[in-house]
This record gives structure tokens, sequence and C-alpha cells, in this order.
């Protein structure tokens, strides 16, 4: 009871925020739109696996805000810079606007497709678009230029949970336990919309400023059409990973669904209270 008030309570303040800062949409109806255009350039054959993925677009309208003008990267201010990863950097900016602060993903267009995840990406918009959750990251813009590809997200301050690890060994079993409900909730979110995240593990749960958790990071995640749709992809990270997937890998399961990131998040929680630095490999 305590929790679900406690998530109803950051529910409202969060609507709340979002109304006061008049957070910017992209288009004239106030919708987020993900246009993303993806040519391909020379050194592609054409027909190939890479052509077909550079080809791909999308247009995704969202609900995030109401009339709202088009948002574009000069909107932001850059503030620092948060790290690299395989396919571009991540940064802290502020929105001039409205002065609020966010984390930008800035995408290369070339390693997407060189890399074959333009599906990937689009993908993850795709699911991203609808999700508004007190414990999930917000997804509140996205915009794209000739070369790259921006995603700009609710700035986490608090680090991800990989790092608190490894600065404290494990948590007691208090702040363990509601870490493990507030990601419990989010889990049942993601369930009831049918999407499956893949990739439950400390790195991917981080923390914002007051100290409560935000799933992110929906690279891998999958939105299932029914529930008798299955998932036959060997994928997450394999500490963490359910055994449906290696027994689907090996052909002793005909697929898997949602419930894996259950196993996972149960993992996790082992992890929280564990004093090892690594949980058993399987």
């Amino acid at each position: 009871m305590v929790v679900a008030d406690a998530v109803a309570s950051r529910r409202r303040t969060s609507y709340a925020t979002t109304d006061n800062q008049q957070i910017y949409g992209k288009d004239g109806s106030g919708a987020i739109v993900y246009g993303v255009v993806i040519e391909a350039g020379e050194g592609y054959r054409r027909g190939s696996a890479a052509w077909m993925g550079a080809r791909l677009s999308i247009n995704i309208p969202s609900l995030r805000a109401r009339n709202a003008p088009d948002t574009a990267l000069s909107d932001f201010v850059l503030v620092d810079s948060l790290g690299r990863g395989t396919f571009g950097k991540v940064y802290v900016v502020n929105h001039r606007g409205t002065g609020s602060r966010f984390a930008m993903k800035v995408l290369s267009k070339r390693r997407l497709v060189r890399k074959l995840m333009v599906t990937n990406v689009l993908g993850e918009l795709e699911i991203l678009k609808d999700l508004s959750h007190p414990f999930i990251s917000t997804l509140w813009f996205t915009f794209h230029d000739e070369h790259y590809l921006y995603m700009i997200s609710e700035y986490l301050s608090g680090g991800d949970l990989r790092y608190h690890l490894n600065q404290r060994g494990r948590f007691s079993e208090s702040r363990a336990k509601l870490y493990l409900c507030e990601m419990t909730l989010a889990l049942e979110y993601l369930r009831i919309k049918s999407i499956a995240h893949l990739d439950i593990k400390p790195e991917n749960i981080l923390l914002d400023t007051e100290g409560h958790t935000r799933l992110a990071d929906f690279n891998l995640a999958v939105q299932l059409r029914n529930s008798e749709d299955r998932i036959y992809s060997f994928t997450g990270t394999r500490t963490y990973m359910a055994a449906e997937i290696l027994k689907t890998s090996v052909g002793l399961a005909r697929g898997y669904d949602c419930s894996v990131d259950w196993w996972s998040l149960g993992r996790v929680y082992q992890r929280y209270t564990s004093l090892h630095e690594e949980i058993d490999e399987f």
C-alpha cells in the first residue's frame, strides 16, 4: 500500500512538473515525430541487409506534449559530456526554452547502418514513444540531421546501480527491497503492454536525484503482438539471462515471453544482497 501510494504521488508530481515546464514536442500538433530516414550512401550493395536496414523509415506520434513547436539541436545548450558508446556519445544538455536538463544521446547513422542496428534503434523508439511510468526512463524528444540521430531523455544524475554496488559491495535489505518493489511495478506495467525488456541488469537501472529507480535501455526490447506470440532470439546479458532463453537457443524450448524479465529481476535482487562481485554463472 505504501509503495502504491508513493507511485501515485510520484505520477502526479511528474505530470504537474511536465505541464508547468511546458515540455516541447516536435510538430505543430504537439506530437513528437520520430521521422528517421537513413540513407546508406556509398559502400553498400543495393538489396543487401545493410542497404535494406538503411532504407528503413519511421514516423511515430506521441502524446508527450500538446501545441508544441518543432524541436531541433539548436534548442539545447551543451552542459557536459557523460560518456561514449558504440554508436555515439551521451551529453548533458539544457533546453533553451524551459531551462530543463536532459540527457542527449547522439547516434551516428553511418555506424548504425554498418553494424546493422537500424532496426533495433527504430524498434526502441517505437516502444519508448508510448511508455509513461514513474520508474521507467522517459524519452522526451527525438530528431535527426544528415549524420546523426538525437534522443533526448530525462537526466538521471544518480548513476546506475552497478556503480553503487561496486562502491558498497551490497545494499541493505530495506534498500534492496525498495529497488525491487519499484522495478516490480515497472515490469508489471511492461507486462500489461506485452513488452519484454530482455536486458534487466544493474547497469540498466538508473537513479534520479531522490534515489528512486528508472529502468532504461530498451535497445533489445520486444513487443509481443498477442498472448500466443513468442520470442526466439538469443539475447540479453548472460549473468541475468533466464533459463528459457538458453533452452530456446539449443532447441529445448519453443520460444519465451515477457516472463523471462522476472527471472532477470530475481537475479538482480540476488546481486543487490550478495557480497560477491558476480552471482553464479550457468
